[in-house]
This record gives structure tokens, sequence and C-alpha cells, in this order.
């Protein structure tokens, strides 16, 4: 599956000192709703947001670590993404890998296709492949806030070496090798939901 670009160090990514730990999470018994209330008008979303609204908040806090870092949710969560926590599909209940594996790992009709080196051959490899490569795609991918409130990130990568060769592509959307994978959150920003080669919307 291409390369991993990375070993998901989250060092400098959200480094902006004026902002700092603020950003990642440690807010200083700061109230955002109350502090913040005015911060609605900022992002275009109209109304008082006062009060400590939780949603509000949320809301409004993604909107500000984005607008400062790129990133609406903490970069510490890049070791804390939720794989395993069983959640509804169209075809039922499931867990994210596995709705990942059955749908884009394991060959599926009309489904995106992740791509793998020679040898990342066995099924716990190839996912472990896929979890790596998506602490990139959260780390510096591009991040879009959805209107479910769920965050999908889309990541670019170029041809790459290793070992004397060059790889490319992360997968095949509709047959056409994609330079592209994305990874989508739920809105507490630690859910998995799925994750795909190519953009979404089922583009390569």
């Amino acid at each position: 599956m291409g390369v991993p670009l990375g070993d998901g160090d989250v060092g400098g990514l959200a480094n902006i000192h004026f902002v700092g730990d603020w950003l990642n999470g440690d807010h200083g018994g700061w109230d955002l709703g109350q502090d913040l209330g005015w911060g609605l008008f900022l992002f275009g979303q109209g109304g008082d947001g006062g009060g400590g609204n939780s949603s509000w908040t949320d809301d409004v806090l993604k909107r500000v670590r984005q607008f400062f870092t790129g990133n609406p949710c903490p970069t510490s969560n890049v070791g804390k993404l939720d794989y395993t926590t069983p959640r509804d599909y169209a075809n039922g209940l499931d867990t994210p890998i596995n709705h990942i594996t059955t749908n884009h790992i394991l060959p599926s009709p009309g489904k995106s296709q992740y791509i793998f080196q020679s040898n990342t051959s066995t099924i716990p490899d190839q996912q472990q492949a896929v979890i790596t490569f998506n602490k990139d795609v959260f780390l510096f991918g591009s991040a879009t806030i959805q209107g479910n409130g769920n965050i999908a990130y889309n990541l670019f990568v170029p041809p790459l070496p290793s070992g004397g060769q060059w790889y490319a592509g992360i997968g095949t959307v509709g047959g056409q090798l994609s330079f592209r994978g994305t990874l989508i959150l739920g809105p507490d920003c630690k859910s998995v939901v799925t994750s795909f080669p190519g953009q979404p919307g089922g583009n390569p």
C-alpha cells in the first residue's frame, strides 16, 4: 500500500505557541461556551453560543483548531483512534476494522481497494498497514467537517522510493490507480467510521 510516511510523530504539527496545548485538549479551565460565546459569529453560525453547551463548544473548538492548525481534532488523538468499537453500518453492526477489511482490503466488487507491497500479504499485516497509513492521513491530510459532524481526512501521496524501487498508489477506485487515502472519524475525533483509497464521494 505505497509506503508509510512516518511513525505518527505529532511533535510539531500543532506547535503554535500562542494557542499551544489548548488546541490539543488542555483548556486550562476555560469554559469555551462562556469565554468564546461570540465565536459562532466568527465562523458564520449565528446565534448565541454562551452557557457552555457542549455540542456548541465542541464545534467551536474544532473550528478554532482547524483555523490555526488545519486539523479540527487534537493531534494527540493519533494514537487513540478506535477501530474496535462496533457501530451501525448499512449491512448491520460491525467493527470499523472489519468493515474496512471486508470492503476495502479483501476483494469487494464495486468498492475501492487498498493495494499492498508483496511483503504485506496476510490480513493482520494489511490491517496494520492501513492503520499505520491512516495515522499519516489524520496528521497530514486535509480535513473537512461534514454535515453529520463526522470529519473526513484526505491525503495525497506521491510515488515514493523503498528498497531501491518506487511505489505508487494507495489503491484502486473503479479500476483506476489512486494516490489518495481517506479516513473518516466520528464527531468525537477518535471513533473511526471507515477508511478507503480515493476521495470522499468516490473519486480516485
